[in-house]
C-alpha cells in the first residue's frame, strides 16, 4: 500500500500545479513547470529507500541547486513578491544538503524532513501566489508578469 503522505503530496502538487498552469500568469506557470521538472528528476535520481538521507545525495543536491538558481532568477525578474519566498525556502533546502555535507552525523530524520517536507511549503506559496494573481487580475485587469527592468 502506498504511503498516504506521498499520495497526499502528489495529489496536492498536481492540483496546485494545474491551478498555476490554468489560472496563473507567466511566473506562476514557469515556477510550476520548474517544480514539476525538479520533482521528476528527483524521482529518477533518488537512491534506494534503505540508503536515503544517510549521506548527501549529490544528484538531488544538483537538482536543488539548479532550482535555487532558477527560482532566484524568477524572484529577481517577476513582478511578484511570493517568488522571493519560494527562492528563500529553496535556499533552506540547499543549506540542509550543505549541513549534511559539513557534518555527516546530522540526524538522518532532520535531513529528510527539510529536504522532503519543505517543498510542501513552496507549493503552498505557489498556490497562494496564483490565487493572488487571479484576484489582482480580476480587480485590475491586465497585470504585468515581469518587472520593467527584466529583459523578458
Amino acid at each position: 500500500m502506498p504511503n498516504p503522505l506521498l499520495v497526499f503530496f502528489v495529489a496536492y502538487f498536481l492540483l496546485v500545479s494545474g491551478f498555476a498552469f490554468w489560472k496563473g500568469g507567466a511566473p506562476e506557470r514557469f515556477v510550476a513547470g520548474s517544480f514539476l521538472t525538479a520533482w521528476v528528476l528527483s524521482i529518477a535520481l533518488s537512491p534506494a529507500k534503505d540508503v536515503r538521507f544517510q549521506t548527501v545525495e549529490v544528484g538531488i543536491l544538483a537538482i536543488d541547486l539548479t532550482l535555487l538558481v532558477v527560482l532566484t532568477g524568477v524572484a529577481l525578474r517577476a513582478n511578484r513578491r511570493w517568488t522571493i519566498v519560494t527562492a528563500g525556502l529553496q535556499l533552506v533546502i540547499v543549506m540542509a544538503h550543505l549541513a549534511k555535507a559539513a557534518d555527516p552525523r546530522l540526524i538522518q530524520a532532520a535531513y529528510a524532513y527539510i529536504t522532503e517536507s519543505w517543498p510542501i511549503l513552496q507549493i503552498t506559496v505557489l498556490a497562494v501566489g496564483t490565487e493572488l494573481y487571479r484576484c489582482r487580475r480580476r480587480c485590475e485587469g491586465s497585470v504585468r508578469s515581469w518587472s520593467r527592468s527584466s529583459r523578458r
